[in-house]
């Protein structure tokens, strides 16, 4: 059998701390946080398609959302990344915060995000480098 198979897991990096549910984008990183913007929603459940702004330049990027880390080093390319989010109740811990691994070829590490709230998609871009994380914080209309 496989018992004892451990899969390999990449560490995170020291400016990354371990996931914490439901806590403050503050405490997810060492790093300045940009101030961000407010993305006003119509519903709890997002789909989320993240790519590459512009030109694939090797970026590689993790996301937190809500105190986990649900991308970790994922390198940006022109196909869509998609993911799903359910937003809580308490509106201050919905965000999505942007944390740049590397800076690609062309600095900053751009990131394109297609919000789909099922009423509308919204795109949204985010910008990070190796001092300061960029946020987007979800409030329900």
């Amino acid at each position: 059998g496989r018992r004892g198979y451990i899969r390999y897991v990449q560490p995170l990096e020291p400016d990354m701390e371990v996931d914490k549910p439901k806590a403050a984008a503050e405490e997810m990183t060492r790093r300045n946080i940009k101030s961000g913007r407010t993305v006003r929603v119509k519903s709890q459940e997002l789909i989320v398609e993240l790519f590459d702004h512009k030109k694939l330049d090797g970026d590689v990027i993790s996301l937190n959302f809500k105190g986990e880390w649900i991308v970790k080093y994922h390198e940006l390319r022109s196909e869509r990344h998609k993911l799903k989010l359910y937003l809580d109740g308490d509106k201050g811990t919905n965000y999505l915060m942007l944390y740049a691994n590397n800076l690609g070829e062309t600095p900053p590490n751009t990131v394109a995000l297609n919000i789909d709230d099922g009423t509308e998609v919204q795109k949204v871009i985010l910008n990070a480098d190796l001092k300061t994380c960029d946020i987007i914080y979800f409030e329900m209309e």
